[in-house]
């Protein structure tokens, strides 16, 4: 969670399949592990992960959590579990490959395993 004391934006790995479909709107809830505080107000920022390659793309979405659904009574998600729906702010595609901006990308993930 980084923030100072306002709204959080959440770095998140998010699969191509999920990514794309958040990207172009036409998914507009994630679900999520609740371990980081996420409130109405905050953004999320999902990076597209590769799990084939266990490397981000360089691609990423941001997008605003304007609601959320949580059920410790199990209910209707599991404990634990919490659905943002988001509504996206801004898409950054993949860098174009050779760029400084790929280049830069590929430097900055070169230890993306963790």
């Amino acid at each position: 969670r980084m923030s100072a004391g306002g709204p959080a934006t959440h770095e998140l790995k998010c699969w191509p399949v999920h990514f794309v479909a958040v990207a172009d709107g036409r998914k507009t809830v994630e679900l999520r592990r609740d371990d980081r505080a996420y409130a109405v107000g905050d953004r999320l920022r999902l990076r597209e992960w590769d799990p084939v390659t266990q490397c981000y793309t360089g691609a990423h979405v941001v997008a605003d959590v304007h609601h959320i659904l949580r059920d410790p009574d199990g209910r209707w998600l599991q404990p634990g579990i919490v659905a943002p729906s988001i509504t996206v702010a801004a898409v950054r595609p993949q860098p174009v490959p050779g760029s400084v901006a790929d280049k830069l990308s590929r430097y900055l993930d070169a230890t993306c395993s963790s």
